[in-house]
């Protein structure tokens, strides 16, 4: 029975989502990735709580997530067949999610910089893109170019809304109120460990680096 990985762009309604859309001129702002068919849990690079933008790691996202603004989220859903040895991969590496002893984190510097169409590689710390790129191991530099490369897979295009309608569920951790000085402070730390990886002076077991080169292309 063929396995599949499922691959979700969407456009968030995030401030964030919106300066990067501005200045990338792209449609969709974030990228998300499941092996679940029903679409109920993804996973990917984002921020940790709603209300602290640029302080994140590598979280899971369920529809509450994306629908708690009460707004239409527009999204293109595409599905790659993956050999079994490599889907097994994925599942390890997916199970991690929100997990955070593994030291992965958010890249919100190298997020802040592709709206200028720069890049900034720092060990142990991704941007959903550079997940994306990763995982199919492919040199993507913008999400249009993600798009491009899996436009004859995509089976579905629309409001995410049409797929789930779980918006309510306000109990996982990404619907913690931080407040101000909290929020503050989650971003100070979190520049802090970004700082330490890009000058080397800290580092992090990265397990994103342990998947095995196998590639993931469409079938």
């Amino acid at each position: 029975m063929p396995q599949h990985l499922y691959i979700m762009l969407s456009r968030t309604g995030t401030g964030m989502g919106k300066i990067i859309r501005a200045f990338t001129k792209s449609e969709y702002n974030h990228v998300s990735l499941t092996l679940d068919e029903k679409l109920h849990h993804f996973v990917s690079f984002a921020r940790y709580t709603q209300g602290v933008a640029l302080a994140g790691g590598f979280v899971e996202e369920t529809p509450a997530r994306f629908l708690s603004c009460g707004q239409p989220v527009p999204v293109r859903i595409f599905r790659v067949e993956v050999p079994h040895a490599r889907y097994e991969q994925l599942q390890t590496v997916f199970s991690l999610a929100s997990k955070r002893e593994t030291g992965l984190i958010y890249n919100s510097l190298g997020a802040l910089l592709s709206a200028c169409h720069l890049r900034c590689h720092i060990p142990g710390a991704y941007t959903c893109l550079e997940f994306a790129t990763t995982v199919l191991e492919q040199p993507f530099r913008s999400l249009q170019e993600l798009a491009r490369y899996l436009e004859p897979y995509e089976i579905y295009r629309g409001d995410f809304g049409n797929l789930n309608t779980d918006s309510g569920n306000r109990s996982e951790p990404y619907f913690t109120h931080r407040g101000f000085f909290r929020g503050t402070a989650d971003t100070t730390v979190h520049f802090i460990r970004l700082t330490g990886r890009l000058l080397r002076i800290s580092r992090c077991n990265d397990p994103l680096k342990n998947i095995e080169t196998r590639k993931t292309a469409p079938r």
